[in-house]
């Protein structure tokens, strides 16, 4: 009654035993892929208000660059999914710093850091540059939709704009993507 709310990290089919009791839901697995996270899933929390993240596509503190851009960019975008939900912008676990690459595992799994610490600020990853360019790519594209929502533009170009977006491809050349973007973006500015 007060306006509490309730966040899980839950396993996808959290909605079948917890019902409305989750207003914000971090799943890990691919949105994309039906029987990791099935649609309705994703229906089912958005129809009640709440919101569902995605957790670990991969996990921060990995080298993979095109990856990060590529699951939390345009593949996210496409998900129908309110976002990413990586582990944490920095985390040490265990005796190490993390900034101690030699050092560093944890059982399995690295450290999980996008930047390292320095003595007057930060040093970024490979991945938190693809993390970057993934939150570009997004902006990009809800420019791109909220110009086609307000109307901006010819009808030729709102459908030219509908079209593109559309037909995303996160496995598709997303450097191009972001350009024609772009310039679906002019053509519909005033």
């Amino acid at each position: 009654k007060l306006g509490a709310k309730i966040m899980l990290a839950v396993s996808p089919n959290f909605h079948d035993y917890l019902g409305d009791y989750v207003d914000v839901a971090n799943v890990q697995g691919d949105p994309h892929n039906p029987k990791q996270i099935p649609p309705r899933v994703i229906r089912r929390i958005h129809a009640k208000g709440g919101r569902i993240f995605n957790y670990a596509r991969p996990q921060t503190g990995e080298c993979r660059p095109y990856a990060y851009r590529r699951n939390y960019g345009i593949d996210m975008y496409t998900s129908g999914m309110d976002g990413p939900w990586p582990y944490g912008y920095q985390c040490t676990s265990g005796r190490y710093q993390a900034y101690d690459r030699i050092h560093t595992t944890h059982g399995s799994w690295l450290n999980h850091p996008f930047s390292y610490p320095t003595t007057d600020g930060v040093m970024i990853t490979w991945g938190s540059q693809g993390w970057r360019a993934a939150v570009d790519d997004v902006r990009y594209m809800t420019t791109l939709q909220n110009m086609i929502d307000a109307g901006e533009g010819t009808g030729a170009n709102r459908s030219k704009a509908r079209e593109f977006l559309k037909n995303l491809d996160s496995d598709g050349n997303l450097p191009a993507q972001r350009r024609n973007a772009a310039q679906l973006i002019e053509k519909l500015h005033p």
